[in-house]
C-alpha cells in the first residue's frame, strides 16, 4: 500500500476490516477485507495516533 505516512494505530472490526490512523497525513483509512481503500469521513484530525472499533452490538462514543 502506498500513501500512508507514519501509520501509528491499527484496529480490526469483527468483519476483518482494517482501520489505520495515518498520523502525518492527518486522516483515518479504512481497508475492507475484500479490497479497496477509502479515507474515513472524519474532519479535524490532527496527528491521530490511535483508534478504536466498537464491538458488535455496542454504540461508539
Amino acid at each position: 500500500m502506498t500513501g500512508l505516512n507514519s501509520p501509528y494505530g491499527l484496529a480490526f472490526d469483527p468483519e476483518g476490516t482494517l482501520y489505520i490512523a495515518d498520523f502525518d497525513n492527518e486522516r483515518g483509512v479504512k481497508l475492507p477485507m475484500r479490497g479497496g481503500r477509502r479515507t474515513l469521513p472524519v474532519a479535524g484530525l490532527h496527528t491521530p495516533a490511535g483508534l478504536a472499533v466498537p464491538q458488535p452490538g455496542r454504540d461508539a462514543y
